[in-house]
Parts: structure tokens; C-alpha cells; sequence
């Protein structure tokens, strides 16, 4: 028999009539608690509906290693169980444990995000016998998963309790979505935004950034994120090799740092790739304004926060020729406000940075553009869709 592993913090029972709430119950899940744009939005979502009269918790399955993002003091994470199920059992034990959970302190309305929450907690909730309103959420492209979470997150939107199949771009939706018509009543697409507090602070940064545009100081290229195959950094290493006027500092940390690092010394440009190791939000924010351009090379992307951020400060961006990310620096209009690369070519990359550092004029049209995408990006607008959803 397997032991049930209670949440970190106690759940309070209530009784719950319709005829007293002021505002619905909603639950926020993840797979795990490490730090990254889902978490970062279900915090910013979680904390804003709060602040409305919801009553809200983030929730992840299993705790992650990375220890980075514990918690939010506006509103904590808990774990349903103390670690990551290996087993057939302990996957079993995660369902039950689930289902106590749901009947024990039913929520309205559960939203989910990963690929085992947004299958696990909609059936979970079904087998509680509960009326709990399931909306799944997809935050990358189907193809970038692996088989058979790619097939099986394909039909989580199926169970009769999911309302709603939130994609945070049009090209996820479609991934997800192709060739399944019976689906599409479901789908809705709902772009990620950044907290009003982030964007305040980023207002302050912007107001005080200096860019740096020809002359003998270096030229700052910056990129941020996990050091993961995803993140495709090999390529912006090797730009440096072309790239004598230019610091690259890559701020994040993970599995791929040691080879990354490897690579850096092969190629003789330790002096010009600096890794910064993980940083909290607002100091990795602080060098994001401190650079002149951000580099995105990802092999996949949803709807990078990371992007979303460097448009507010006016970087001029340099992303991978991916459907997602060409999606994001195009306007309304269908006009190119960012700088698109072949996702392997580490010339045509260097050549484009050096573009925006020899060309004073050409920076500053991209800057702009940049900004300009930003402003159609609002946190108010994304809380507004979210809440409409859980309501």
C-alpha cells in the first residue's frame, strides 16, 4: 500500500454554496515548481485573480530539483506528492492522490499547464465525482514533445469536464489542433503577458538604459533561459567566433553548461561568451537593459516571456527562423519587427548583430519596432481572457 503524501501546507475544508461565493475557486497546475515562464504566469495569474476576490493555488504534481522557485510570497506552491512517480505504482498513488484532494476541497475550476497535468488532473477530477471545470493549456508546439506524451497531449482537451484548450500562440494551436475539427469549439488562444509589477519595473529600466551604438565599446549581445538542447546556444557561441567586438552573456543554468562551457574554450572565445549562471528575475532583468541586443536561437518556443521582456526595454531582437518565434516579431499589419536567422547559421547570425552594431540607423528602427510589439502585449488584456475562462 502506498502512503498518501498530504500537500506542504494544510487544505482547508469548506463548504461551499453558490448562493455565498463572491468569486470561484480556481486551482493553478504545473508539473513542477522550477522556475520558467509557466510558473512564472500561473504565479502573476494566481496572484491577480486573488487580488480580484478569487479564491486561488498554485499546485504542481512533484517538486523540481531546480529549488529556484519554491514559492511566490503573493501565493505559495504546494506539491501533491514529495517527488517525481518513477513507477507505475507511484503515477497510481499521484491520481489517487489527486482525487482525495479534489473531493476533500473542491475546487470550481482547475487550470493546467505540462503534459501529465493537463492529462492527470482533468481525469482526476472526473473520477472525484466532483463538478470541477478542467481548462488544459499548451505552451509549446505538439512536435517538440516526446512519444507518446506528444500523441497523448493531443486528446487532453477530450474529457467532457474541459471546457476550454488554451494555446498561448497561433502556431501551437495549430499543431495541436490540425486535423482535429471535433476540438476546435475548444480551443482558444491567449497570448502570455508579463505581471504589472514586472512591467513597471521594466518601464524604470527602460527609462535609464543606454545602448551602446558603434565606438570601441564592445557590443553587449545577451540570451536567457535554461541551458538546454531547447535553447539552441551552440549556435550563438559559435557567432562569437566572428564577433570581436561583441560580449555575449548567457544568463540561466542546466544540464548543457558543461559543454557549453567545453565549447567555448574549443573555439578560443571564453573572453567574449560569458556565463552568468542563474540570477533572481529582477537581477537577470537588470543586465537584460544593460545590453543592446537579445538573441533568441531556440529550436522551439511558445510564447517566450524572455522575448516578451527584452520588447518592453527596446532590444532590438534576433530570433530562430521557427514558426512560433516569427509569429511573435510579426505585427498586425504583417510587418518584421525583429530579425529572423536560420537556426544553425552562425555567419548569418553574426553578420545580422553586426548589422545593428555598425548600422546606427537600422538599431534604431528595430528598437522601435521592437517596442512596438511590446505595446500590443498587456497583462490586463491576457488576466481579462483567464478570468472570463475560470468565471
Amino acid at each position: 500500500m502506498c502512503a498518501a503524501v498530504s500537500l506542504t501546507e494544510p487544505i482547508q475544508r469548506s463548504v461551499r454554496k453558490a448562493s455565498i461565493r463572491s468569486q470561484p475557486t480556481v486551482y493553478f497546475f504545473a508539473n513542477h515548481s522550477s522556475s520558467g515562464g509557466v510558473g512564472e504566469l500561473w504565479s502573476d495569474l494566481a496572484a491577480g485573480l486573488a487580488a480580484k476576490g478569487f479564491r486561488t493555488r498554485l499546485i504542481a504534481l512533484w517538486p523540481s530539483a531546480d529549488t529556484s522557485m519554491a514559492g511566490d510570497e503573493r501565493v505559495p506552491w504546494h506539491h501533491v506528492v514529495s517527488e517525481r512517480p518513477r513507477s507505475m505504482r507511484r503515477l497510481l498513488c499521484l491520481v489517487r492522490d489527486l482525487v482525495l484532494l479534489f473531493r476533500k476541497d473542491t475546487p470550481d475550476c482547475v487550470v493546467t499547464a505540462m503534459p501529465a497535468t493537463n492529462l492527470l488532473v482533468p481525469a482526476a477530477a472526473l473520477l472525484s465525482y466532483r463538478r470541477i471545470r478542467a481548462i488544459t493549456s499548451h505552451h509549446t508546439p505538439a512536435n517538440t514533445l516526446k512519444w507518446p506524451m506528444n500523441w497523448l497531449d493531443r486528446y487532453a482537451s477530450v474529457p467532457p469536464n474541459v471546457s476550454a484548450s488554451v494555446s498561448v500562440s497561433k502556431t501551437v494551436a495549430t499543431s495541436y489542433h490540425r486535423g482535429r475539427g471535433w476540438l476546435r469549439s475548444k480551443q482558444r488562444v491567449i497570448s502570455n503577458a508579463l505581471s504589472p509589477a514586472i512591467e513597471q519595473h521594466l518601464s524604470e529600466l527602460f527609462r535609464m538604459r543606454q545602448p551602446r551604438i558603434g565606438g570601441d565599446a564592445p557590443f553587449r549581445v545577451i540570451s536567457l533561459g535554461r541551458l538546454s538542447a531547447q535553447k539552441n546556444y551552440d549556435v550563438l557561441i559559435k557567432a562569437a567566433l566572428y564577433m570581436p567586438n561583441v560580449i555575449v552573456s548567457i544568463i540561466g543554468h542546466g544540464p548543457e553548461e558543461t559543454r557549453l562551457r567545453s565549447l567555448a574554450d574549443c573555439l578560443g572565445v571564453t573572453d567574449r561568451v560569458k556565463f552568468l549562471g542563474l540570477m533572481g528575475r529582477k537581477d537577470a532583468l537588470r543586465m537584460l537593459a544593460a545590453a543592446d541586443v537579445f538573441v533568441q536561437m531556440s529550436r522551439f518556443e511558445g510564447h517566450s516571456l524572455a522575448l516578451i521582456e527584452a520588447a518592453k526595454l527596446g532590444l532590438p531582437l534576433v530570433v530562430s527562423n521557427i514558426p512560433v518565434q516569427l509569429e511573435f516579431i510579426t505585427d498586425e499589419i504583417g510587418r518584421h519587427c525583429g530579425i529572423s536567422v536560420d537556426i544553425d547559421d552562425a555567419r548569418s547570425l553574426a553578420r545580422s548583430i553586426d548589422r545593428l552594431y555598425f548600422d546606427h540607423e537600422y538599431y534604431e528602427d528595430m528598437a522601435l519596432r521592437s517596442r512596438h510589439i511590446a505595446a500590443a502585449l498587456s497583462f490586463d488584456k491576457t488576466m481579462s481572457l483567464y478570468e472570463d475562462l475560470v468565471s
